[in-house]
């Protein structure tokens, strides 16, 4: 069964029209996604290598966690939630950090249009936090540490490894220093 997803409009505000995912894609209509970066103490980001069955960004590497907000679900239980399901990561929502919303519209292979309001969060969690980690794998490939040096250079070098999103990657890195 297909996710169910709220429309909404190009800032934000829910339409009260809900569709699948594939129906939202297709129609190139706006719904809300949310992006979790997480860094450890060592001042390294997660970046995970999206799994190559996915419609968007197949193989492209990208922030640690990401997905659609269903339904009549909270921005922040969507980010919980998916933080659990593709790094086996559970953290109480105190420990995530509200960054801001960032606007997206970006052609699918397909030739849909994805079109998101993305909440972008970060979060530090811990070295035994880290041990917990397990990746899933229809999602994820594997997960890959970068410092911030790291981090520059491969965006510099190696844009097109990347997913698009450059305003949160600025961020990362800024949060690296």
């Amino acid at each position: 069964m297909q996710e169910i997803i709220d429309v909404c409009d190009s800032n934000g505000n829910y339409t009260g029209q809900k569709l699948p995912r594939s129906e939202i894609h297709k129609n190139k209509l706006w719904h809300r996604t949310t992006h979790v970066q997480i860094l450890d103490s060592d001042k390294r980001a997660l970046f995970q290598l999206r799994a190559m069955e996915k419609d968007a960004f197949p193989n492209k590497l990208d922030i640690s966690a990401a997905g659609h907000v269903s339904s009549g679900e909270k921005i922040i239980t969507a980010a919980l939630r998916e933080l659990e399901e593709e790094l086996g990561l559970q953290l109480e929502e105190s420990r995530l950090e509200y960054i801001d919303d960032f606007v997206s519209e970006q052609a699918m292979p397909n030739g849909d249009v994805d079109r998101e309001i993305q909440s972008f969060f970060m979060a530090k969690i811990t070295e035994s936090e880290k041990l917990t980690l397990k990746i899933q794998e229809s999602e994820v490939q594997k997960i890959v540490w970068f410092t911030g040096p790291e981090l520059e250079q491969a965006l510099r070098e190696n844009a097109d490894d990347f997913a698009p999103n450059e305003e949160e990657y600025a961020i990362i890195l800024k949060s690296l220093k």
